[in-house]
């Protein structure tokens, strides 16, 4: 999907109140995205203890390396406890970005409302009421 420039502006338009919310935002979902990548990643290794397969590969390797920091006995319980974690910021990450996502986007909705209802009570009505306010009781009374 390409966008032009206009539409680009539109939506710079809608998002420059809110820069710095939306920038936190993104943030946000880049690290809830590697945090989803690295629940995957902590999984390998717990099934390679539940089987009890060869550790010949670089990530079973720096795995074992940052469990035995823990204890050198227990590796199984230990990654455990660290996939327990790490799903838990997982969790933690996806909840506050679902929540911060609504409220930005509830912010800018509530943001663009009010400025049409400014827009629509602030607006010069002289003429319509002069002029075309016959025009619509006469509507008004033939139509029915």
């Amino acid at each position: 999907m390409m966008l032009n420039m206009s539409q680009l502006k539109i939506i710079w338009y809608f998002f420059r109140p809110h820069w710095v919310r939306s920038g936190l935002l993104l943030f946000i979902m880049v690290f809830s995205g590697f945090m989803e990548m690295l629940n995957l990643a902590v999984l390998y290794p717990i099934v390679n203890y539940g089987l009890d397969l060869d550790k010949n590969t670089f990530i079973l390797k720096a795995f074992d390396r940052l469990v035995n920091l823990f204890t050198s006995d227990r590796q199984f319980f230990v990654s455990c406890i660290i996939l327990i974690v790490v799903t838990v910021i997982t969790v933690g990450s996806r909840i506050a970005y679902n929540y911060l996502s609504n409220k930005l986007t509830l912010t800018i909705v509530g943001d663009v409302q009010k400025g049409i209802f400014r827009k629509f009570s602030s607006a010069d009505y002289g003429f319509f009421v002069g002029s075309q306010q016959g025009k619509l009781i006469h509507m008004g009374m033939v139509a029915p």
